[in-house]
């Protein structure tokens, strides 16, 4: 393999340096690449898993079956129709899906929709008296006794929402560290004072991989305005230019003056060999 230019001195220039727009990616692209899957991921996810659900008129509302559970009003109604909705399951059930009237205590009559996994309450026949259950605050809120609002109990329900939502908040949250780590990097190689390091040790991050290639650690070592010396360590996406780094090698380093321990590779110059 060809040695990558990095391995002669090359001093980062005087500040401010310009920066590409993508230039983090090479230093943090498994984060990147995860937050920005996550949050993708997330946003579509609970489309597949419900859109046909929606499609075809099945509920889940494990919140209204709580609601109802803490305070419900009995009152008789009959079966409207009913359906089987194979589907759906929960093991091996189905759940039977009920439309019915009932009526309510100021005499009015309502319509609503339930689901049961009770055999007895799907044999019912249209016409069939059934005993409903509803809400005395919201009266149209409703569902069979033994049954629920949602096709799946509530427990079953918020397993899959929770199963299906926990992407999008992850995602988010980890693309709120990259724009904060963004931010930073940014600054300090934008402003920070450049030196010149030795590489110490360059190693491959073998449990990080995008297809058959990892990225790289490199230990260097660097004095500061002051003369003192610094150890620092860089993660690297340039493949080729890290793999042929040896110890000993040259490199340019941006650090910040006040804290020399923050540092970093100086990756944006001409002296950084191509990736090929």
């Amino acid at each position: 393999m060809k040695r990558a230019a990095a391995v002669t001195s090359a001093v980062p220039s005087l500040p401010p340096r310009p920066l590409g727009r993508w230039f983090f990616v090479r230093r943090m692209q498994s984060l990147l690449f995860v937050a920005v899957f996550l949050s993708a991921l997330g946003g579509v996810l609970p489309v597949a898993v419900l859109a046909p659900l929606r499609a075809s008129g099945v509920a889940l509302r494990p919140f209204d079956d709580w609601a109802l559970d803490s305070a419900a009003t009995l009152t008789t109604g009959f079966v409207v129709e009913r359906r089987l909705l194979t589907q759906v399951h929960m093991g091996s059930k189905h759940p039977w899906q009920l439309t019915f009237e009932f009526t309510v205590g100021d005499g009015g009559a309502l319509r609503a929709v339930g689901y049961a996994y009770d055999d007895s309450l799907g044999a019912k026949n249209t016409g069939d008296q059934l005993d409903v259950e509803y809400s005395p605050s919201r009266p149209a809120l409703a569902r069979p006794v033994g049954g629920y609002v949602s096709a799946m109990p509530p427990w079953v329900c918020l397993l899959i929402l929770v199963a299906i939502g926990w992407e999008v908040p992850v995602g988010l949250v980890l693309l709120g560290v990259v724009a904060a780590r963004v931010r930073s990097l940014r600054r300090l190689l934008t402003w920070g004072v450049g030196a010149e390091a030795e590489v110490i040790r360059v190693s491959p991050v073998w449990y990080v991989h995008f297809g058959t290639k990892h990225p790289y650690d490199v230990l260097y070592r660097f004095h500061d305005h002051s003369g003192r010396e610094v150890v620092g360590k860089d993660r690297t996406y340039c493949y080729d230019w890290a793999a042929a780094l040896r110890a000993g090698d040259r490199v340019g380093v941006v650090y910040n003056p006040y804290r020399p321990q923050e540092s970093a590779i100086w990756l944006q110059s001409a002296w950084v060999a191509r990736e090929r």
